[in-house]
Parts: C-alpha cells; structure tokens; sequence
C-alpha cells in the first residue's frame, strides 16, 4: 500500500502552453491560491490544451485515436548539440531556431521540432498510418494496421537520424498479440 502526502500549496505553472491558456481563460495566475479553485482551473486549462493537441478522446477528432506523443525529447551532450546546430545551419537556419533546454544530464530537445524540420508535415500519411495534424508527436491509427504505424515510426527514425544526427526514441512500448 502507498500513502500518498499531497500539500494546498499555490500551483507552480511551469509549462508555457498551460500558462497562456489560464491567461486566455482569465485566470490570474498572481492570484491563484491553494485548493479546489485553483486545481479546477487548472484542471480545465490541462484539458483544453491536450483537447486542442487531439490528446483526449474525442468522437468528432480523427485524430484522437493516437498512440500518444510517439517519441522522446532527445538530452543531448554539449558536443552533440553543436553538431545538431552545424547540420541546422548547412541547410540556412540559426542555431537559435533549435528548442534546446539545458538540464542536469544536457540539453534537451523538442522531438516535434526534429520531425518536422526532417519533412514530415502535420497531416502526413503512410497506409493507414500518420501524423496528427495537431501534434507532430501523435502518431495516428487511421486504419488497424499496426505495421503501417511502425514502420511510420521508422521511417521518421531514420530520417531525424540521417538528417541531424539525433536518434529519437519510441516512448510507447509495442506489445504484439
């Protein structure tokens, strides 16, 4: 058994999509104070902003039938990064275009930008396989293959990969019938 110790402190809002939503919906975030007022606003201000990425079920949404947010930020050591940010500008673009977040272990970088600076669009089809055109992480069944999906996944694998050197790594865990 796990007790879990959860304290009224006032929310920390720490990812900037969740911050501009709350400011969107009028929520002052100055203001926001422990307890149930706070966590339903925040509640609803997560929901909205994974509702609009096609992240909660939704019968209207093609695109909510996905397999999640398919790959994980890369950490990257400093030498990488430099490499990354060399291959950026051989093809015209600023090593400041690269969404990089240092951390303990490096620097972190956004999976979704590499796909889609690799040439896989938002809306990108393979079979029955494809890409949200709401998320370029969400890798979307449009059919029952499985098959279609990974070798989607693949496919963008191997090209992040050839194109920057990055390799990305799956976060769902395949588990066949």
């Amino acid at each position: 058994r796990v007790t879990y110790r959860l304290s009224r402190s006032r929310p920390e809002i720490r990812y900037p999509e969740l911050t501009r939503r709350l400011q969107v919906d009028g929520v002052d975030l100055q203001a926001l104070a422990p307890g149930r007022v706070a966590s339903g606003a925040v509640r609803d201000a997560v929901i909205a902003v994974r509702r609009s990425k096609s992240m909660v079920l939704d019968e209207g949404d093609a695109n909510t039938r996905s397999a999640g947010s398919f790959f994980l930020n890369p950490t990257l050591s400093e030498v990488q990064l430099e490499s990354l940010q060399e291959r950026w500008e051989d093809q015209g673009g600023e090593a400041t275009d690269i969404p990089t977040f240092a951390n303990v272990q490096g620097y972190k970088v956004a999976a979704a930008w590499l796909v889609e600076r690799s040439g896989f669009a938002r809306g990108t089809r393979r079979g029955s396989a494809g890409i949200s055109q709401n998320h370029a992480l969400a890798l979307v069944n449009h059919g029952d293959s499985a098959a279609d999906l990974l070798g989607l996944a693949a496919e963008i694998v191997t090209t992040v990969e050839t194109t920057f050197g990055v390799t990305l790594e799956r976060e769902p865990v395949y588990v066949p019938r």
